[in-house]
């Protein structure tokens, strides 16, 4: 089923919902792709639009994403002014703000709006999911498990962020012992004044990695059990 208009009042949305955005995507907390949730409304150039059933996404749109890059959903509305429906589909066009419409466009001039973006793992799995809420700013932070990891005889340990390197701006770890009583940050140093513990990106394989340091603090029996995860990862990133 399309998104479709709801007629109303122009007076209305220029004083009140001008850049609304009620969306709730299906599979969020999955890597399945996702569709636009039944229940879904939003404006689109002082048009207002309400999704009676889950719509699905344009399929081929997603196809063409290049692996490994950042997707961005785009809503198109067409047709009669008061009678429009919207079809959704993937972009790799970065949207721009618009200060007129308050809400991100595929182009200044454009009409279609962008109301999320996410990470092409694959042409079946999607990565981190972004709304973008009303609001220009499009920093957002996902926590991450930092794996089991056998500190006492491994030296490192990665995982996947699922976000386009280039997005990543900053991230903070916390690395837990065996007995969940302490929590210690990366770069934490004994008095001996050397990091026990860092962190990086590795780009080669778009994952953040921690190493710790042989015969530091962590190099030992309170650090070998592998039955939980090692602790988290806090990722600060552009959408």
């Amino acid at each position: 089923m399309a998104i479709t208009q709801i007629p109303t009042s122009v007076t209305i949305i220029s004083s009140g919902l001008k850049g609304y955005l009620a969306v709730s995507l299906t599979n969020w907390a999955t890597s399945g792709l996702s569709a636009i949730a039944a229940g879904s409304a939003l404006e689109i150039c002082n048009a207002f639009f309400i999704t009676g059933s889950e719509t699905a996404i344009n399929a081929s749109s997603w196809t063409a994403i290049t692996t490994a890059g950042t997707a961005y959903l785009e809503l198109t509305p067409a047709g009669t002014a008061g009678v429009q429906t919207v079809t959704a589909r993937w972009s790799a066009t970065d949207p721009t703000w618009s200060e007129a419409k308050q809400g991100w466009y595929h182009s200044s001039a454009s009409v279609i709006r962008t109301i999320a973006s996410t990470y092409k793992v694959s042409n079946t799995q999607q990565g981190t999911k972004t709304l973008y809420t009303n609001g220009r700013n499009r920093i957002f932070n996902k926590k991450y498990a930092i794996p089991a990891w056998n500190m006492d005889t491994t030296i490192g340990q990665g995982f996947i962020a699922q976000i386009e390197n280039s997005k990543i701006l900053s991230w903070n770890g916390w690395i837990r012992n065996d007995g969940n009583t302490y929590y210690y940050p990366v770069d934490y140093a004994t008095s001996s004044g050397l990091s026990d513990i860092k962190s990086y990106l590795d780009t080669s394989l778009n994952q953040i990695a921690y190493t710790r340091r042989t015969g530091g603090y962590f190099d030992g029996a309170d650090f070998d059990s592998v039955a939980f995860d090692r602790g988290i990862t806090v990722v600060i990133y552009e959408a």
